[in-house]
């Protein structure tokens, strides 16, 4: 699948199996866009809580001081992890 692919379909599944709603931080009217636009928009707050959702999991990071996982929203979990990947849209292709 193509990046712009990539994205496109993300933005369906939030908007129809989701039933969520996610306007990106770019409206872009083109049939392919180009890695700067897509990326602006995916690495927003918006579009991962749209995407993920905000249902607490487990995190990355412990507590110091009982070195248990702390709880955070889904979202920030897989945006972290997203950012960690060589390319970021396979990760997010993984739940399409």
């Amino acid at each position: 699948m193509t990046n712009t692919e990539i994205y496109r379909k993300a933005q369906w599944k939030i908007n129809q199996e989701l039933g969520g709603f996610y306007i990106p931080r770019l409206m872009i009217d083109r049939e392919v866009l180009d890695d700067c636009e897509i990326y602006y928009n995916i690495f927003s707050h918006d579009f991962f809580k749209a995407f993920f959702g905000e249902e607490l999991v487990q995190g990355l990071e412990t507590n110091p001081n009982t070195e248990e996982l702390i709880l955070v929203p889904a979202w920030q979990v897989h945006l972290q992890l997203m950012i960690l990947e060589k390319d970021p849209l396979k990760y997010l292709e993984k739940f399409l």
